[in-house]
């Protein structure tokens, strides 16, 4: 979910009021000195950075690394008169600023708004700078800006900045990380053209952090160009070299954004196995929430509705993190987000096999901790959630011979969802609606609020035209009642996934 940036490897000395900045083995080299805190020059003579720290939506910075501070630098950055530099004074402030920037949040801090805007006001002002220097400026803006989720950047400005050509000449590392803040800051054409630029150069030295980062923007993007599939392709190759260097984070992404790519799930089966074999290395309990929630629901992605034969083949390492991953789910289910106990539930109804304790297990808890927070739910969670627990019943029976257990759980779940979709039906889409209320069916739940639930649903639906004939056969299913409803003509009741799909509740809040 993250590219990687290189961090500079440099030395920070305080003096008195002063802050100076050497790179590392500098030796006697003069230093660039500033007044404040915020502003901190780099000479055009720093190395390439050495050292790399994966960064993005998990990142953790280098608590070694400064915080950096400062006001405008229009009005504050002060460069030491002493210190030959072969630009004027404003790149030089503008070169201090963006770096600024940068290793603020890189400490996860905010910056002030007015030290953004400074900077975006002058970015003209990089136009004339060498290819290197620019390549290193504008990735540690935009990844900066995508981190703190900016808004208001002009795209036209940063189009005229950087043409194809020159992104050609930047750096593969500089690349990676403007493609991941072009994609949080939604700039689709800029990354186009990153993407352009990528597909033109050998990627053989892409760092692996930045190979997970970049298969993630590809995936978030969907672009269907001829560019952006070679890139994807070449980064997928590069993933199954480089995955014994992966990250917890870097295989949860890679996992993510093949299953995400529909094109290349069949052609993913070598990846796949290095990946869960990289997984049982790490250990799930090593995963954070997020990485686990998407590792597993980009497993039963990839796996598809063929899981219980694949489980039985070459997939027994799958398998056998899965059951990790579900166990350490249960125990983390208090901490877990309503959106990745969703995902992972989603997951659960591909595997066909008996014996699953672990699976069942996550769902009783599951079960017993949403009671509380159907409120919380999105409407798509809330039907998927539904579905997984009635299918638990329907599938392991075994779990219903222990009065009070995981039926008790599931219908008081239940009746809570009633309620909360019952009394506002204007949240929701009539796609969940009905989604839910086919699941309560199913689960022949003869409890007074789902019925109540199901009467105020048939009420608001016999008022509403567009309502798909499905939508309301299930409706009507759960209290086993005959349709109120006819197919429209030239409708199939068996196949309007479409219609459904684009049509939202049109209830009105009182």
């Amino acid at each position: 979910m993250s590219p990687t940036l290189e961090v500079p490897d440099v030395e920070y000395r305080v003096r008195g009021t002063f802050l100076e900045f050497r790179p590392a083995g500098s030796g006697s080299e003069k230093m660039l000195r500033s007044r404040s805190a915020g502003s901190i020059g780099l000479s055009q003579a720093s190395p390439r950075p050495k050292a790399s720290v994966e960064i993005g939506a998990g990142y953790l910075a280098d608590s070694s690394a400064s915080t950096v501070e400062g006001k405008s630098f229009m009005s504050t950055a002060e460069t030491n008169s002493g210190c030959v530099s072969p630009f004027g004074a404003k790149e030089t402030r503008l070169r201090s600023a963006i770096e600024a920037l940068y290793w603020t949040t890189c400490q996860g801090k905010q910056p002030g708004r007015g030290e953004v805007s400074d900077v975006l006001l002058h970015l003209s002002t990089l136009a004339p700078m060498p290819s290197a220097i620019k390549s290193r400026l504008m990735s540690h803006l935009l990844w900066s800006l995508g981190k703190m989720q900016h808004k208001g950047i002009k795209a036209c400005a940063l189009h005229d900045l950087l043409s194809c050509s020159e992104l050609m000449t930047f750096h593969l590392s500089d690349l990676c990380a403007m493609l991941w803040g072009s994609v949080k800051l939604g700039l689709v054409e800029l990354a186009g053209r990153i993407i352009t630029a990528l597909d033109s150069k050998p990627l053989e030295e892409v760092p692996p952090p930045s190979v997970a980062n970049a298969m993630w923007c590809l995936s978030t993007l969907k672009l269907n160009t001829a560019a952006a599939t070679s890139v994807f392709r070449k980064l997928l190759q590069l993933a199954v070299g480089a995955m014994r260097s992966f990250t917890c984070q870097g295989v949860a992404n890679s996992l993510w954004a093949v299953a995400v790519a529909q094109d290349f799930r069949s052609a993913a089966g070598h990846f796949l196995q290095r990946a869960v074999a990289r997984a049982m290395e790490l250990q799930a309990s090593l995963f954070q929430h997020e990485e686990l929630c998407m590792a597993v629901w980009a497993l039963g992605k990839i796996i598809g509705r063929n899981a219980s034969d694949f489980l039985r083949g070459e997939g027994k390492c799958v398998q056998d993190w899965l059951l990790l991953a579900f166990s350490e789910a249960t125990e983390r289910i208090g901490r877990l987000k309503v959106q990745g106990v969703s995902m992972i539930a989603t997951t659960l109804k591909h595997l066909k096999q008996e014996g699953f304790q672990e699976a069942r297990s996550f769902l009783s808890a599951a079960a017993r901790e949403l009671s509380g927070k159907v409120h919380q739910c999105s409407g798509q969670a809330l039907a998927n959630l539904c579905h997984a627990f009635v299918s638990a019943i329907q599938k392991w029976p075994e779990t219903l011979e222990k009065p009070g257990t995981y039926k008790e759980k599931v219908v008081r779940f239940a009746k809570a969802v009633a309620k909360r979709m019952g009394a506002r039906p204007w949240d929701y889409a009539w796609r969940d609606l009905a989604a839910v209320a086919s699941s309560f069916a199913r689960a022949k739940l003869h409890v007074p609020e789902v019925r109540d639930f199901a009467e105020a649903l048939l009420k608001h639906a016999e008022e509403k035209a567009s309502l798909a004939y499905q939508d309301s056969v299930n409706l009507a299913s759960l209290m086993n009642l005959p349709p109120k409803m006819e197919p429209r003509v030239g409708e199939n009741p068996a196949n309007n996934d479409r219609r459904r799909n684009r049509r939202k509740c049109k209830f009105q809040a009182p």
